[in-house]
């Protein structure tokens, strides 16, 4: 259950907690006085959007913290989603200007799908926008989900439906763009068998060229051996000037001793030259130039250029992309592949389609058949007991052709209620029916018979009592006091006759403390829930007849907790 909820700098709340009595709370108070900002909080609480016009002005965040009851089934969910086993679940919603909100739970950052994924487990919310979806007959098939929660059943439809209408989508827009799609497909095929054939791997280029470079130095160093080598041999007037030059130093010997050493080290310079040009012929002799490793080497490093400048700047990229076009080329031609083949599969899954769908009606009729039942039983206990309650199933309007009939996410069949007030005037559509004060007591007595099936803990009911008055809204105080004994109630309510049915009466009120205005609440006892049933019944909590009556009521609602 809900123990508590605290607001700061929540709209006009500056610093306001509620400690919730564990079965029937009333909300009362001025039209206008701030009760819609308690609901706002708790709907916050629940993960409802964030707004930061409910931060209070001059204040950077609002903070709103919900303390629920530890329960089996929180206390299970806390463990599967890893947050902290603590006593009680604090859950704590901060909403910033910045617009940076967090969500904590049990002091653990969480997400809002988290938080939305709990609270939607442990507290119903029945507000206008419960009326407003009422009103819309897309919404009824949800309602009776909900009772007869046909999950596996719908789960196996919607999955068909999805591979199904994706298919049939890809198929109708195949047809509409076929030329394009079969010239795409020519145009990959090219591409990938361009890239395939030559089949570069990731920093193969850099690799081709590093070769390149070492292949053409072997070519530089041949050339100039070579051009030694004919200097030395074949060259007339090189190797007679080198003869003519030993032949003087020769001449030049016997004359004296140092003449005879720059002789005889200038003849050793210029044989042993000779020599070192030999050894080098040699050595280069000894070298391989593989002409044609380097032309395979730069035939292959301009295929990969080329393939560079159409496809990517590096091969990486180039290979991306043609991983990229590989998987569309398969998408494509799977679209291509036979007619026929393609008109069949579709129809087998239709026909696959056309049984879970009679599947999942065939439980919508069932649960339909009790629904009906249990919320006639409950319209008895809300002056409606005359009523009676219908499920129309209507095919769909729009939606996937499959076999001469329209499906939709849903199904084949929407719902919509129809209802009968008046006996032997006939069934009519509950939304062009009903008054508003029916509504909010349909509505009323759907919610009760749909939280039999969900495990609620906690049941909110924002102005339930809208268009209701005298005994019938002293019909409904009664329902909604049994109907406490088995969930926590939240009610908030301008019925004096609910009013005075509560466990633990709140007061909602808008004060000016000098500076700005501030909605506070008080918790009312004794004498103090008396005055706020009078203000109720007669406007003024000092009014001698409304207090007389405030007290009988009151009485009555002591006998009836005893």
């Amino acid at each position: 259950m809900l123990e508590r909820i605290h607001m700061q700098n929540f709209a006009i709340a500056e610093n306001l907690s509620m400690e919730f009595s564990p079965d029937f709370n009333v909300i009362t108070g001025e039209t206008g006085a701030g009760k819609s900002i308690i609901l706002n909080a708790i709907a916050m609480a629940m993960g409802d959007r964030a707004d930061q016009e409910m931060i209070r002005l001059g204040a950077d965040e609002a903070v709103v913290e919900a303390v629920y009851t530890k329960s089996p089934l929180l206390q299970s969910w806390l463990a599967e989603q890893g947050f902290p086993d603590e006593d009680v679940c604090i859950v704590k919603r901060i909403i910033k200007r910045n617009g940076k909100n967090r969500v904590f739970i049990n002091g653990s950052s969480a997400t809002l799908n988290q938080l939305k994924e709990i609270t939607e487990r442990l507290l119903d919310l029945n507000n206008q926008s419960e009326h407003q979806m009422l009103m819309d007959p897309a919404n009824h098939l949800r309602f009776l989900d909900y009772y007869g929660m046909p999950w596996e059943a719908l789960d196996e439809y919607q999955k068909l439906y999805k591979e199904l209408y994706v298919l049939v989508n890809r198929f109708e827009n195949f047809k509409k763009e076929e030329r394009d799609i079969r010239r795409k497909i020519d145009t990959y095929r090219f591409e990938l068998s361009e890239i395939e054939g030559v089949s570069p791997r990731p920093g193969e280029d850099e690799s081709l060229l590093d070769e390149v470079r070492l292949l053409e130095k072997s070519r530089s160093i041949m050339e100039h051996t070579a051009l030694i080598h004919r200097l030395f041999n074949e060259d007339d007037d090189f190797t007679g000037a080198l003869d003519d030059v030993l032949g003087r130093l020769e001449k030049l010997r016997g004359i004296s001793e140092p003449m005879d050493g720059f002789a005889e080290r200038l003849t050793g310079h210029l044989n042993g030259m000779s020599e070192e040009a030999r050894q080098l012929q040699r050595y280069v002799e000894e070298m391989e130039l593989d002409e044609e490793r380097l032309d395979t080497v730069n035939e292959r490093l301009a295929s990969i250029e080329k393939l560079k400048r159409k496809y990517g700047d590096s091969v990486e990229e180039v290979l991306a992309y043609a991983g990229r076009i590989k998987g569309e080329l398969e998408s494509f031609e799977e679209m291509t592949f036979d007619a026929e083949k393609f008109a069949q599969k579709i129809d087998a899954l239709g026909r696959k389609l056309v049984e879970k769908d009679a599947t999942l009606f065939e439980k919508r009729q069932k649960a339909a058949e009790s629904f009906t039942a249990a919320l006639e039983e409950e319209m008895k206990d809300i002056a409606l007991e005359k009523a009676r309650f219908y499920v129309e199933f209507l095919p769909v309007e729009q939606g996937m052709e499959v076999s001469n009939r329209q499906f939709g996410p849903e199904g084949s069949r929407r719902a919509e209620f129809y209802i009968e007030t008046n006996p032997g005037e006939g069934r009519h559509p509950l939304v062009k029916t009903a008054s508003g004060g029916e509504l909010s007591r349909i509505l009323f007595a759907l919610k009760s018979v749909i939280g039999r099936h969900l495990d609620i803990e906690c049941m909110i009911f924002d102005e339930i009592d809208s268009g209701i008055g005298g005994a019938v809204a002293g019909m409904v105080g009664s329902k909604l006091a049994r109907l406490s004994q088995k969930y926590q109630l939240i009610v908030i309510t301008h019925q004096p006759q609910i009013a005075a049915l509560g466990k633990r009466h709140f007061h909602v009120e808008k004060v000016y403390d000098g500076r700005r205005t501030v909605t506070q609440v008080r918790v009312l006892e004794g004498e103090g829930v008396v005055k706020e049933i009078a203000r109720m019944i007669a406007g003024s909590p000092e009014d001698p007849e409304a207090l007389s009556v405030a007290r009988r009521m009151s009485r009555l609602q002591e006998s009836e907790n005893t």
